[in-house]
């Protein structure tokens, strides 16, 4: 009873908190605190919904009762966060940063190797004109990011299996500090940044 409830009164602020967003979006505002409030009620449905599947789960061969809730859990964060903290159907008047592969100041594309030196200094710099973009931190790092986990949990639990419980933490965790900072090293279609001189 208590997990239907859960449940309910997750529904209850998720359907509050999309109406809010919603009917600002109407008056061309998009608030953050009401996309908060909506990601929480769907994190409060997910939780409740999660515990009322327990007997399917556990019915599950090997490995999957653990690993398959969690896998669900992050994609449908992934996928609410990038919905509700940067909508760009509901940002279009408050865009932050933009999406770059030329210099917007003299139209040179930048190469392979402007962005690697982005792990150095930390901005994306022309070698033509000498502007400077910052790199803007969005949800398709947090979207990379969770597909690393993911692809992870299922390696080292499902095809290389490991006895040593350590040994496989710090595999996972040297995997993931290599992996990561090749987000940096994507076109630059999937990177946002902001012009600063």
């Amino acid at each position: 009873m208590l997990l239907w409830i859960i449940v309910f009164v997750g529904t209850l602020i998720f359907v509050s908190g999309l109406y809010l967003l919603i009917k600002n979006y109407k008056d061309g505002k998009y608030i953050i605190g009401y996309g908060l409030l909506t990601y929480a009620g769907v994190a409060i449905v997910l939780l409740g919904v999660i515990l009322l599947m327990e007997p399917v789960f556990t019915s599950l061969p090997g490995n999957l009762p653990i690993t398959l809730p969690l896998v669900i859990d992050i994609l449908i964060c992934i996928i609410a966060s990038k919905l509700l903290f940067e909508p760009t159907f509901l940002k279009n008047k408050t865009k932050r940063g933009i999406f770059i592969k030329k210099c917007t100041q003299c139209n040179k594309s930048f190469s392979f190797y402007d962005r690697l030196k982005v792990f150095i200094n930390g901005h994306l710099k022309c070698s033509h004109c000498n502007a400077i973009y910052e790199p803007k931190h969005n949800v398709d790092r947090g979207i990379y990011f969770g597909i690393i986990l993911i692809a992870n949990i299922i390696i080292f639990n499902h095809i290389i299996v490991l006895n040593n419980f350590m040994l496989q933490i710090k595999l996972q965790i040297l995997i993931i500090l290599i992996t990561y900072p090749l987000f940096d090293l994507l076109p630059n279609r999937w990177q946002r940044y902001e012009k600063i001189s």
